[in-house]
């Protein structure tokens, strides 16, 4: 029984033993590898996924499909939503433009108030306020009531009255009835208005420009007055002196009187309807010249040529108000001569007159009129500074001080279709404006109207200027 016992014994000794060295052997070839590894670093394998990773952030899903990171609920309800009015507003904008573009002011009026019952937000309400303001002014002008304001004269002398006449024409399908203003205190009326505005501008042959400009404002009907009719067809007329006075002394150069306005109707009524507030006032000019301007007048371009020959400034300003459209070219070459060839003191009315021409030729082609300004430059280097600022008075384009920018422009000017002269009320010359307040004189009944224009700058100028009615 002793044998069996001890055989088992030594049996289980023996497997303890071999347990504890195959477990040190495995240590130890560890250590070894780990050893082996301390020198050299095995890459890495890279772990794709095939679904991309999504951060948690604003806007985002979590596993769940439920938003997380305390942002919008997600992105699709981020995103504002369409507001399905939107489109039906801009279909009927652009249905109103068509019909406005196509001379159905009617029917553009019709649209813009359907669209308008829909009491649509914004922007679309400040659209379709602004569409109607501009139909509704075309239709007044071309259906209902007409009104512009000419000149007796186009071209005046120094020292003489400027004598207007403002015309309503009646070309509805109605007569038009103007009523006087009624009542006082809370239920009054006001009457309707001319407003006339006024800007004179001086050009002199220094190329400088002073700009004063006044408002104003004349009631076509005295309170308690006869009410005006004017048929279908009819013709209203009102007529208007400018004092010499206020057309100012004479200058080395003209005057230019600008003249605009609208009518503010109170008591106007057409038909059974009283359809506007505003019509306004086609614009006239008229211009102020030296006295015995009209031998330069009769022959522009000649006198133009003499001018420069004669070293007259003056002459050469004024002429080239009168040029016709085919002798502009031929009257653009003649400048470019006294920019190039004249003494300096011509630099400065060349340049002016230069910038009448391009006023008075806006919207007609430009290369014409640089081909001379650019054979002056290359035949004359030494005054292209004065011809390069020629040309940027004529084209409006702008270049640093270097002839050879302007070639490279005239090369793609001449392969090319070409540009447009553009009119641009911007002057290159220094220009100082002067603007007058609103007068409103009280109607006395008679058929003077004072003007006190009062200067921003100069309170102390006189203001006895009249405007007569006859």
């Amino acid at each position: 029984m002793a044998a069996p016992c001890a055989v088992f014994l030594l049996a289980l000794a023996a497997s303890g033993c071999a347990a504890r060295n195959g477990a040190r052997d495995r240590g130890a070839a560890g250590t070894d590898a780990s050893k082996a590894g301390a020198g050299v670093e095995e890459p890495i394998a890279p772990s794709l996924s095939a679904e991309p990773i999504i951060l948690p952030g604003r806007g985002s899903l979590g596993a769940d499909g439920k938003p997380v990171g305390g942002g919008a609920p997600s992105d699709k309800k981020a995103r504002r939503k369409v507001d399905e009015t939107d489109e039906t507003f801009r279909e009927k904008f652009a249905a109103a433009n068509e019909a406005h573009a196509a001379g159905e002011d009617e029917a553009a009026l019709a649209i813009i108030g359907a669209a308008l019952d829909m009491n649509p937000k914004a922007p679309w309400d400040q659209r379709f306020h602004a569409l109607k303001s501009d139909v509704r002014a075309h239709h007044l002008d071309t259906n209902v009531l007409r009104i512009d304001v000419r000149p007796q004269k186009d071209y005046v002398g120094f020292g003489e009255d400027v004598d207007l006449l403002v015309r309503i024409h009646n070309v509805g399908k109605a007569d038009v009835v103007i009523r006087p203003p009624t009542s006082v205190g809370f239920e009054a009326v006001s009457g309707s208005t001319l407003v006339l505005t006024m800007k004179r501008t001086d050009r002199d042959i220094y190329a400088a420009e002073l700009s004063h400009s006044w408002t104003q404002n004349v009631p076509l009907l005295a309170s308690g007055g006869q009410e005006l009719r004017i048929p279908m067809d009819g013709v209203h007329e009102i007529r208007v002196r400018v004092p010499a006075d206020e057309v100012g002394d004479a200058i080395a150069g003209m005057k230019v009187l600008d003249l605009s306005g609208e009518l503010r109707a109170g008591r106007i009524l057409v038909g059974i309807e009283e359809p506007f507030g505003r019509v306004p006032i086609r614009p006239g000019r008229v211009v102020v010249l030296p006295a015995n301007y009209e031998p330069l007048a009769a022959d522009p371009l000649g006198s133009i040529s003499k001018s420069v020959d004669a070293l007259a400034p003056v002459h050469l300003l004024v002429a080239t108000e009168f040029l016709s459209a085919d002798d502009r070219p031929a009257a653009v070459g003649i400048i470019a001569r006294a920019l190039a060839t004249s003494p300096i003191e011509m630099r400065p009315a060349a340049l002016n007159a230069l910038d009448l021409v391009r006023r008075a030729a806006a919207g007609s082609p430009v290369r014409p009129l640089a081909a001379p300004l650019m054979d002056a430059l290359a035949a004359h280097p030494e005054r292209a500074a004065d011809l390069m600022e020629a040309l940027h008075i004529l084209t409006l384009v702008t270049h640093p001080p270097d002839a050879r920018l302007w070639e490279d422009w005239w090369r793609r000017e001449r392969k090319g279709p070409g540009a447009l002269l553009e009119f641009d009320d911007t002057s290159p010359a220094r220009k100082i404006d002067l603007r007058a307040t609103d007068a409103t004189p009280k109607f006395d009944g008679s058929d003077v109207w004072p003007i006190a224009p009062v200067s921003l700058l100069d309170p102390s100028v006189p203001t006895s200027a009249k405007c007569s009615f006859a």
